[in-house]
């Protein structure tokens, strides 16, 4: 209480300090150390394989219905998923979005009501 802290935090600094020293009440990261829900290494491999084998430039949706094929009982990505892993790679390009409407070289009427 009189340093502002938990008795919490204060036992943890304590804890660090006895077993590192000085280093150890250095600010740490608070970044994850791993992701669960990652794709794994050879399926991103596997849809990227996918997407350049082939005659035609296959999609999100046709990727995912050959890896069912491929792999049958992995958890399979989302389409969303497998579209970030090939944006990721380089093999899709986003295009620029066109306005709907064009626009207009003359002025608007003159209002009579």
């Amino acid at each position: 209480a009189r340093y502002g802290i938990s008795r919490k935090t204060g036992y943890k600094w304590l804890a660090r300090y006895q077993a590192l020293g000085m280093d150890g009440l250095q600010e740490r990261s608070r970044r994850p150390w791993g992701h669960p829900r990652q794709t794994p290494y050879t399926l991103q491999q596997a849809i990227i394989e996918l997407r350049q084998s082939g005659r035609g430039l296959r999609g999100p949706k046709k990727i995912r219905e050959l890896l069912a094929v491929r792999y049958p009982d992995a958890d399979l990505p989302g389409l969303t998923t497998i579209y970030h892993v090939l944006k990721r790679a380089g093999l899709i390009t986003s295009t620029r979005r066109r306005r709907r409407v064009a626009p207009t070289a003359r002025p608007f009427a003159s209002v009579q009501a």
